[in-house]
Parts: structure tokens; sequence; C-alpha cells
């Protein structure tokens, strides 16, 4: 599931959904600050919320998030 502006950043960019997911489920946050990254690491423990985000390479922003 994707926002409209994600699904369009990734139609413009020539990228797929699989390209950003496959990074977020391997555990590769992205360019999320230092905090968001260990707060990640600490939900692969608890089952909290994960955040990551990635540019398309168009350098537009999207945001994966993971719920819990």
């Amino acid at each position: 599931m994707g926002t409209p502006g994600a699904i369009e950043a990734m139609e413009d960019s020539g990228q797929s959904p699989t390209a950003f997911l496959d990074r977020h489920v391997v555990g590769d946050w992205g360019i999320v600050d230092d905090e968001d990254k260990a707060a990640n690491d600490e939900s692969l423990i608890d089952g909290s919320r994960i955040l990551s985000a990635y540019k398309t390479s168009k350098g537009v922003k999207l945001w994966v998030i993971t719920e819990a």
C-alpha cells in the first residue's frame, strides 16, 4: 500500500516499490538519522514501529513504515 504521492514518485522515477521494500526488510534504514536507526534496531527486538526513508533516482524522498 502506498500513498498517491509515493506511487507517482516511483512511477516518475521508473522504480518499483520492491526497490525500497527490499532494503527496508533487510535492515537498510536508508537516510534516517542515527536516532531513528537506533530506534529501528530496538524495534526489531520489541516489535514496535520501524521507519525508513529513501530517495528515488529523481531525488524524491519516500518513507517506508512497518507498524507494530
